[in-house]
């Protein structure tokens, strides 16, 4: 089941959409279609807008860091949840 829209494109991971992301050259924003478990850190490397009312939560079984966003970057988030699973 995907989880992650660009536009029209379908993404079946969250790694996968953001990689996608990185690699454009302006700003792009990710729409959630799905709610799903954080099981990676994810690294903002461009000007990324996710929005969508769903949640993302850390595995149970993840330790690390969630998110990075790198210097002079701008990473928003609208409608989103993000739980941290209580850690």
């Amino acid at each position: 089941m995907a989880v992650a829209k660009i536009g029209e494109l379908t993404y079946e991971t969250f790694t996968e959409a953001i990689a996608a992301a990185n690699a454009t050259s302006g700003g792009t924003t990710i729409t959630l279609i799905a709610d799903f478990e954080m099981t990676a850190a994810y690294t903002i490397s461009k000007n990324i807008t996710i929005e969508g009312a769903y949640t993302i939560t850390r595995a149970s079984n993840y330790v690390g860091k969630f998110i990075t966003v790198n210097s002079g970057v701008t990473f928003t988030l609208k409608d989103v949840t993000i739980d941290g699973n209580n850690d």
